[in-house]
């Protein structure tokens, strides 16, 4: 053993620290930070997306239940000359009275069918287009009903538009309907 040589201890110190771990850990939060901020934007829009969705098929319903309650009126009264109908006089593609308020003033008909959820009750308007003899002896009415239907706000209307043929004896068939733009 030499003792005249003296040992030197060296002891570390204390590491000398840059800040990449507080980098590393504040970046690695702004990425989570930033995730969770788009994670709450999209479900916010697919909640808006949702709500419309069931604003419209609110307002479909309504519609369609006034179709349905213009249909069975058609079935069991269908007369052209009532005053609830509109008698244009003019041939299918002519006119559309749908479009004019007067006509939905003097003709239109609110439903009866009570919905709940919706902010007013939907209205139908049914016009008379023409009469024809599809074989010697049967004659047969036709007729467009256009309906409105609103869901829980006035932002959200659909409405719909069906043709009718009723034959003098009181059989009733659909010839077709469109949604129409609002």
């Amino acid at each position: 053993m030499d003792r005249g040589i003296a040992k030197r201890l060296i002891v570390p110190g204390p590491p000398v620290q840059r800040g990449a771990v507080l980098f590393l850990g504040l970046a690695l939060l702004l990425a989570i930070t930033a995730g969770a901020l788009s994670a709450a934007q999209t479900t916010s829009l697919e909640l808006r997306m949702s709500r419309n969705s069931l604003e419209a098929a609110l307002a479909f319903r309504a519609a369609d239940a006034a179709l349905a309650e213009a249909e069975a009126w058609l079935r069991t009264v269908g007369d052209p000359a009532d005053v609830r109908v509109y008698a244009g006089g003019v041939r299918y593609g002519e006119i559309v009275a749908w479009r004019d308020r007067t006509v939905w003033t003097a003709h239109g008909q609110t439903a009866v069918t009570p919905l709940p959820g919706v902010v007013e009750a939907p209205r139908f308007l049914i016009e008379w287009i023409t009469t024809y003899e599809s074989v010697p002896g049967t004659l047969v009415d036709v007729f467009r009903v256009t309906a409105t239907g609103v869901g829980s706000t006035q932002a959200v209307v659909v409405r719909l538009q069906a043709t009718y043929a009723r034959t003098h004896d009181g059989a009733t068939r659909r010839l077709g309907w469109v949604e129409l733009e609002s």
